[in-house]
C-alpha cells in the first residue's frame, strides 16, 4: 500500500514537471518571435523568396504630367563705372507635358515642349526674341521581351513666332550676294517656319531600366522633311565689316538610316532629373541639287536637360541643343540656357504620392 502511494505521487510529480516544461518552452518561443526584427523574406513551403529579387509589375494604364513655369530677370544701372545706363529685362516661359499609355507589350509616349523668351538690354532698348521652340513627339514601342522590341516615331519641331535680325546700329544686308539698303532690322523667318518633320521605323533595345539610369537605343529607317522655302538665315562673314550676309533657304526632303541613343533618370527622391541623347541620320534619297554624297549630307543632334528642384514651386533648369542639318544650312547651330523657373508641376505620379 505504501509502495502504491509513492508510485502515484511520483507519477503526479512527473506530469506536473512535464506540463511546466511545455509551458516554459511555449513562453520562450513567443518571446523569441517577438524579439526578432520583421524580415521581408517570405518562406513558402520549401522555397525562400527574397523580395529584392522579385520583378516589379509592368506598368499598365495611363500616366500624365504637366510642368509650367516662368522666368524673370530685371536689372538697372545708373552712373555705374564701366556699364551702360539703362534697364535690362528678360522674360521667359516654359511648358512641358507628357501622356504615356501602357498595355501589356504596348507602350505609347507623347511629349510636348514649348519654350519662349524675350530680352531687352540697355545697349539694344527693345524686346528681342531670345528663345523660341516647340517640339511635339509621339513614339510607339512594341516589346518583344523585357529589353527588345520594335518602334515607330513621329516628331515635329518648329518655332512659334517670326524671327528678325535686330542691330543697335544700321548695317548693310547682303541677300544671296545682292547688297541692300542699310537698316537695323531684317525679317528672317515667318511663324511656324522652318518646320522639321521626322518619321522613323525600326527596332529598339532597353538594356538598362532603373530609376537613376535608363538606357535606350533605336536603329531604323527614317524620313525627314524641312519646310523652309523662302526663309532666310544669317551667315555673317567677319571679314566683311559692316555687311551682314544672308542666304535664302529651300525645302529639304530626305530618306535614309537613323540611329538614336537616349539616357535619363532621377535622383534624390526625384528632386534631380536629367535626360541626354544623340541622334544621327544619313540620307540616301534626297532632293539635293548639288549632287553631294549621302555622308556629306548628314544630320546630327545632341541634346541634354538637367532639372534640380529647389522647392516645390521652383527649379533650376539647364538645357542645351547642338545640331547640324547639312542640306539646309552648312553651319553648326547651338542653343543653351540656364533658368531659375518658378511654376507648378502636376501628374499621375504626384497624385499617387499624395494617396
Amino acid at each position: 500500500m505504501s509502495t502504491f502511494n509513492m508510485n502515484n505521487k511520483a507519477t503526479s510529480m512527473i506530469k506536473r514537471l512535464s506540463a511546466f516544461s511545455i509551458a516554459l518552452a511555449g513562453v520562450s518561443l513567443v518571446g523569441n518571435a517577438s524579439a526578432q526584427p520583421l524580415d521581408k523574406t517570405v518562406v513558402s513551403n520549401d522555397y525562400v523568396i527574397d523580395p529584392d529579387s522579385v520583378k516589379p509589375a509592368a506598368k499598365e494604364g495611363i500616366e500624365w504630367r504637366i510642368n509650367a513655369g516662368a522666368t524673370l530677370n530685371l536689372s538697372d544701372n545708373r552712373s555705374v563705372l564701366g556699364q551702360i545706363d539703362g534697364t535690362s529685362m528678360a522674360f521667359g516661359f516654359k511648358f512641358d507635358a507628357g501622356l504615356d499609355w501602357f498595355d501589356g507589350p504596348h507602350e505609347l509616349r507623347n511629349t510636348l515642349g514649348i519654350a519662349a523668351g524675350v530680352t531687352r538690354t540697355a545697349a539694344l532698348p527693345e524686346f528681342v526674341k531670345s528663345q523660341d521652340a516647340i517640339d511635339l513627339e509621339s513614339i510607339y514601342l512594341y516589346h518583344f521581351n523585357d529589353w527588345l522590341g520594335a518602334y515607330a516615331r513621329l516628331n515635329w519641331h518648329s518655332q512659334l513666332f517670326s524671327g528678325t535680325d535686330v542691330r543697335a546700329a544700321p548695317v548693310q544686308y547682303s541677300v544671296d550676294g545682292t547688297l541692300g539698303a542699310q537698316d537695323t532690322r531684317f525679317r528672317l523667318t515667318d511663324p511656324l517656319l522652318p518646320s522639321t518633320f521626322k518619321e522613323s521605323l525600326g527596332v529598339f533595345a532597353q538594356p538598362i531600366k532603373e530609376e537613376p539610369f535608363n538606357l535606350e537605343v533605336r536603329l531604323g529607317a527614317g524620313g525627314q522633311q524641312i519646310l523652309a522655302d523662302g526663309q532666310k538665315a544669317v551667315t555673317d562673314d567677319a571679314a566683311t565689316e559692316g555687311i551682314i550676309e544672308v542666304i535664302t533657304l529651300a525645302d529639304v526632303l530626305q530618306l535614309g538610316a537613323e540611329g538614336t541613343l537616349e539616357m535619363w533618370g532621377t535622383f534624390e527622391d526625384k528632386k534631380i532629373s536629367y535626360k541626354v541623347g544623340a541622334e544621327a541620320m544619313v540620307p540616301f534619297v534626297t532632293n539635293d541639287d548639288q549632287d553631294r554624297s549621302p555622308i556629306s549630307l548628314y544630320n546630327v543632334l545632341f541634346k541634354g536637360d538637367l532639372s534640380i528642384k529647389v522647392v516645390d514651386w521652383a527649379s533650376l533648369d539647364y538645357s542645351i541643343r547642338v545640331w547640324r542639318q547639312e542640306q539646309l544650312l552648312q553651319e553648326w547651330q547651338m542653343q543653351n540656357q540656364l533658368l531659375l523657373t518658378m511654376g507648378l508641376s502636376a501628374g499621375s505620379a504626384s497624385e499617387e504620392k499624395k494617396e
